[in-house]
């Protein structure tokens, strides 16, 4: 699919970014391995999502992708693929993303597949741990004034866990994928893929919690132990209303019937996230994390990064991460990073007061991540747990300075301010002017209320008033027995 001639030969520039390669296709974008301005030094690579131009036929679309997009740009996290930016540019938005230089899970499991590989115990229990560390640092977001943002993924699936050469694992796509679901697009393959990795409660269209992302990951890890997919196979239902029956109804099979050395204890953690039983089910991601951890310390304490990569290597059979791509090395400093992200003249999230060019560099936007150690779990509760933790010393990362902020930069980040409500995942929140101080009186949803329900009143009463008036005058003309009253002229003339 090609949104027009110009990129019909790659490399091409669009906007003021360069696409070199596409490196994906979906249902709702088509993804570039692409070149982009750094605030300091040569252009770096990211990944830029463009979005099918069909979805801006729906008039919300605008409201939701910057809703989702606002949200998302605040998520850092080394669990989860960074967004840098929202754009437009002729006519298609577009999602600047980090790029990861390696392949969904997905691709690996196929890759595995035709190669005759197994994925190793330890490597499923470090994915499933990382991906939960991801979903932990999401579920219990919490904006600047400590509300929550009650995320939910909802699009848990191999195509969103992303493995990178580096030995990383990276969730992506959080709130872009629902943006899709919510357009109600019912082309070949957009929805129908996804029913397969939603929980029996998605599938059953109930009210969801964020333990619906940890069946979708446990689905996940089902199947990347088993090599096949769960309720994806030979000879089952191909209606989605039958698929999402056997969801909600399939029994699970277990999976030492199929791979027969499956440790007792990664079984056991995989069955208690597909549990269809909420109360059943892992209750956090936290806890689902702390699990994992310890099936990787009893399978392989020693397990890090580099064993990640050692297999990723092994299953493509090349030691560098070029993504296929001829003439285009990817080493991890040509990637971009947030730090770095100078944001182009289309973006959307990015603008200033006067309308005039974005120029500067995003660094003096965006804090720093809490620096945290790579492959270690932190307990929120450390006095009552005595769990140890898996930790690779040379993969610690050191302290990240925040980036100073310069007092000429008139730059607006739309991303700093506390997102629009949520549409589905977050409580109502209340728009008094009491709780908005910078709302006008006037524009007050209770104040106008107010005035209007006093105007009402005032009209029901001047009517109520005549019409009590009508009626004496009638009795008094009707009843000429009645003694005169004030109603009766009192003009001395008339006397």
């Amino acid at each position: 699919m090609r949104y027009n001639s110009s990129m019909a030969t790659l490399p091409c520039k669009f906007g003021d970014y360069y696409l070199i390669k596409k490196i994906a296709t979906g249902g709702m974008a088509e993804v570039f391995l692409a070149q982009a301005r750094s605030a300091t030094g040569p252009d770096k690579y990211v990944a830029l999502k463009l979005i099918h131009p069909r979805y801006q036929e729906n008039e919300n679309f605008h409201k939701m992708i910057v809703e989702e997009a606002k949200i998302a740009i605040q998520l850092t996290h080394k669990n989860i693929g960074q967004v840098f930016d929202l754009g437009h540019h002729d006519k298609k938005y577009f999602i600047v993303m980090e790029y990861v230089d390696g392949y969904d899970l997905s691709r690996l499991l196929a890759t595995c597949n035709a190669a005759g590989l197994q994925v190793p115990f330890p490597m499923v229990a470090f994915i499933g741990r990382e991906a939960c560390a991801a979903l932990s640092y999401a579920h219990n977001k919490r904006d600047r004034n400590s509300i929550a943002f009650n995320l939910i993924h909802r699009d848990m699936s191999p195509q969103n866990l992303m493995l990178s050469f580096e030995g990383e694992c990276k969730l992506i796509d959080f709130g872009i994928a629902k943006v899709a679901t919510r357009m109600q697009q019912t082309h070949a393959g957009v929805i129908k893929g996804k029913f397969y990795y939603m929980s029996p409660e998605q599938a059953g269209a109930d009210k969801v919690d964020q333990r619906s992302d940890l069946f979708s990951l446990g689905i996940c890890l089902w199947e990347t132990l088993a090599g096949r997919s769960l309720f994806r196979r030979d000879g089952g239902p191909a209606n989605p209303l039958a698929i999402l029956h056997e969801i909600r109804t399939m029994k699970i099979p277990q999976l030492p019937n199929i791979r027969k050395d499956c440790p007792v204890q990664l079984n056991d953690v995989i069955q208690c996230a597909l549990n269809r039983e909420l109360s059943d089910r892992f209750q956090s991601a936290t806890e689902m994390q702390a699990a994992l951890n310890q099936v990787l310390l009893e399978l392989a304490a020693d397990f890090t990064p580099k064993d990640v990569s050692k297999f990723m290597v092994q299953a493509y059979g090349k030691v560098e991460a070029s993504k296929e791509v001829e003439q285009v090395n990817t080493q991890m400093e040509q990637l971009m990073t947030r730090a770095h992200f100078s944001p182009g003249d289309e973006s959307i999230l990015y603008q200033h007061p006067d309308g005039g060019k974005v120029a500067h560099s995003a660094s003096a936007i965006f804090s720093s991540p809490t620096p945290r150690a790579r492959n270690r779990i932190t307990d929120p509760n450390p006095s009552e747990s005595q769990t140890t933790f898996v930790r690779d010393p040379e993969m610690e990362e050191s302290a990240a300075h925040p980036p100073s902020q310069d007092p000429n930069t008139q730059l607006i980040a739309l991303a700093d301010i506390d997102p629009p409500q949520r549409l589905s995942d977050a409580p109502a929140q209340s728009t008094r002017a009491d709780e908005n101080p910078t709302m006008p009186l006037s524009q007050d949803p209770l104040f106008r209320l107010l005035v209007i329900g006093l105007l009402v009143l005032c009209v029901l009463s001047a009517t109520l008033a005549y019409l009590l008036v009508r009626q004496s005058q009638t009795s008094v003309e009707n009843d000429p027995s009645q003694p005169a009253t004030f109603l009766e002229s009192s003009d001395p003339a008339d006397e």
